[in-house]
């Protein structure tokens, strides 16, 4: 045994001697130990347990969102200007009520199709802004999502339900840790693959494996399922080897979704485990209650030909004579049109942190706006 390994094993009994083991710590653990047999200095690492406050099935591990830019527009303040620093002041506001952590710099460059970018809190994420149509996009990384404050996703689905002007989620990566690796492990992933259980539609996903299969040399495995350029990929890999411990049963179940072809609703930030367990017949054991974020563009495709046939047929001729009235069809549009209400098939169903907020810094001059409570 070298030196290092030795280290390790007495810290691990160390450890064992200081938190005797207690019902159900096995699998859901307050901490999993990893150890790191590379390096001597610091031969284990704890890990904090990450669960959701949600359903306690599952937890988010990326969230992207975007919204109006009007969101940070209080309504006595309508009409005024702005510039893009009192924004990103007026949202540092919100996003520390939510996460415990705010905008903290500013970046050099833009990203994602955006002029500008801000960093949220301590390199837990990004929010970018200028352009696209006067929206904002946060991205809030795995690291982010465990930094916040516990119960911020139920304070994100307010806020995004009841707030936000035009809020709509982007991303959304839902995960499930086996510590044991007896009720999932890539193995069986391996295998759901073969029985056609990841598959939709009668189609199979593509599917990639990743590390050495053939003669596990205790580095990790992973399976990967679908493509990130679609709305749903799968990874399923061994967590702990991967992060060191050669012999760890750590495996981690995370299904990446994506607003193409779909619309991911606000209810999966707080039942993460329900919409994992739905993503594919493979998760089903995850969850006896499921719910499935359905892909909309075959229902939403035919609805919108329908509504479009039907104003051809009724409307047609009248709406060519108004467009040649009033001088286009621009014009003519405006007169007629009424607020859009979509139904039938168009019916889409550790923030402790040294960085000072941009919110609460006194050389920042911004208006005093007072924000809505959610």
């Amino acid at each position: 045994m070298t030196p290092a390994n030795q280290q390790a094993l007495e810290a691990l009994q160390a450890y064992d001697l200081a938190h005797p083991p207690v019902e159900s710590v096995s699998t859901q653990p307050e901490f999993f130990k990893i150890v790191l047999t590379d390096d001597s200095k610091c031969p284990v690492k704890l890990i904090p347990n990450r669960m959701s406050s949600g359903d306690g099935v599952a937890f988010l591990d990326w969230v992207n969102f975007t919204i109006h830019e009007s969101t940070m527009i209080d309504s006595a303040l309508e009409g005024q200007c702005f510039s893009d620093e009192d924004f990103m002041v007026s949202f540092s506001r919100i996003l520390f009520k939510i996460f415990g952590f705010g905008l903290t710099s500013r970046m050099s460059t833009g990203s994602d199709f955006y002029q500008k970018r801000w960093v949220l809190g301590e390199g837990f994420g990004f929010v970018c802004f200028g352009g696209n149509n006067s929206t904002v996009l946060t991205k809030l990384s795995g690291t982010g999502c465990a930094a916040a404050l516990h119960g911020w996703e139920s304070r994100l689905r307010n806020f995004l339900e009841y707030q936000a002007v035009q809020p709509r989620i982007t991303r959304l990566d839902l995960a499930h840790d086996v510590y044991d690796g007896q009720s999932y492990n890539v193995d069986r992933a391996s295998s759901d693959y073969d029985a056609g259980l990841f598959s939709s539609g009668g189609r199979s996903p593509n599917i990639e494996l990743r590390g050495n299969w053939r003669t596990p040399n205790g580095k990790g495995r992973t399976v990967y399922v679908g493509a990130r350029s679609n709305g749903k990929y799968l990874r399923v890999y061994e967590k702990g080897r991967q992060l060191g411990d050669a012999t760890s049963e750590w495996v981690r179940i995370e299904v990446e979704i994506k607003s193409i072809d779909r619309v991911i609703p606000f209810d999966a930030l707080v039942k993460a485990g329900e919409y994992l367990a739905a993503t594919y017949p493979a998760l089903n054991f995850l969850s006896v209650k499921q719910c499935r974020i359905e892909t909309i563009s075959r229902t939403a495709k035919a609805g919108y030909a329908h509504t479009v046939a039907w104003l051809k047929h009724q409307c047609g001729s009248s709406l060519a004579l108004v467009a040649e009235i009033e001088g286009g069809a621009d014009q003519a549009l405006d007169l007629i049109k009424r607020p859009i209400v979509l139904k039938g098939a168009l019916l889409v169903p550790s923030c402790d942190t040294h960085l000072v907020p941009i919110h609460d810094r006194e050389r920042l001059e911004h208006p005093d706006m007072v924000l809505p409570e959610f």
